[in-house]
């Protein structure tokens, strides 16, 4: 009985130390870069036209488009499991904003029930820009080998948005609110994903890993 009990404590010990040390974050800015921790491990893509996973007629998405008032741009985001266990997985997409709910561009979302989105972040200073960060949650396990839907197609710039010159404002009636210069336009995205054992659902998962949608961000 006692080899037994001890049998048994050590794989609890296992399961413990196997639960702390698979997770895996990625922060792919880029849409290609990715950081594996023992054989979890996903990768997030970023394409400017999409036909499904692997296909051949997929392209990337192209940086520093030349935007204006009310254009719509497509940037389609999903997330691979490159590893060989099952992943539960959040996205995160920080979009700029002038404050107080004037957030420069609309998401389109995927049309995929199984992303369920969080209510938003607002007004986070990130290397010296506020953004609004939105949170998809992938809500069944991603398996070895698959890849999500697409958790967005896009965003559309708002018609407040225009340039003075060098710099980007946002216009509120006759008030320009100065934004800073294009290159703070930037739509930022990010992926976390923790291992699915153990845990009772992909909230547990992700509020135990990383903390809550609310509470932490990937930036």
């Amino acid at each position: 009985m006692k080899k037994a009990l001890l049998i048994c404590v050590i794989i609890a010990t296992l399961l413990i130390l196997t639960c702390s040390t698979l997770s895996c974050f990625t922060d792919t800015e880029t849409g290609r870069g990715f950081v594996s921790s023992g054989e979890l491990c996903i990768r997030q893509h970023e394409y400017g036209v999409y036909a499904g996973p692997g296909s051949e007629n997929n392209k990337p998405f192209e940086h520093n488009q030349l935007l204006y008032p009310g254009s719509a741009v497509d940037k389609i985001v999903t997330v691979e499991n490159i590893g060989s266990l099952p992943a539960y997985v959040r996205t995160f997409v920080a979009v700029p904003t002038a404050g107080n709910g004037k957030t420069l561009a609309s998401l389109t979302h995927g049309t995929d029930k199984n992303w369920v989105w969080a209510d938003p972040i607002t007004n986070v200073n990130i290397d010296g820009a506020v953004y609004d960060i939105f949170c998809a949650v992938y809500t069944i396990p991603l398996a070895a080998g698959e890849t999500t839907p697409p958790c967005i197609l896009g965003y559309t710039v708002s018609p407040h948005v225009n340039q003075n010159k060098s710099q980007y404002v946002y216009q509120d009636g006759t008030t320009l609110i100065p934004l800073g210069k294009s290159e703070v336009f930037n739509i930022r995205v990010a992926t976390e994903a923790s291992q699915t054992l153990m845990f009772e659902d992909v909230y547990d998962a992700m509020n135990v890993s990383f903390g809550t949608s609310t509470e932490h961000h990937p930036w």
